[in-house]
């Protein structure tokens, strides 16, 4: 399930996680605070983002491949999003 990442340690090299921009990346650097990635939507790099400021978002495979850069994509797997009225 989606983890929010607020402190060090929790994102390893080789994970996949969400950035400030939405986009899925796969972790190929922790220095400190920043993280860096490359994109598993465009294959952009790096992707700079800092643990407690930017949002991130831990992600399984699964998760990753349902979010396809959609902002807010995993409360709807929680059932968090409130439906529009028409």
């Amino acid at each position: 399930m989606a983890e929010k990442i607020t402190n060090l340690g929790q994102l390893q090299l080789g994970e996949i996680y969400e950035d400030c921009d939405y986009h899925p990346c796969l972790c190929i650097r922790v220095d400190g605070y920043e993280v860096f990635g490359i994109s598993l939507i465009d294959g952009s790099y790096p992707r700079n983002c800092e643990i407690g400021r930017c949002g991130l978002v831990k992600l399984s495979i699964a998760e990753a491949i349902e979010s396809k850069g959609r902002k807010d994509w995993w409360k709807e797997l929680n059932g968090q999003v409130r439906k529009e009225a028409k």
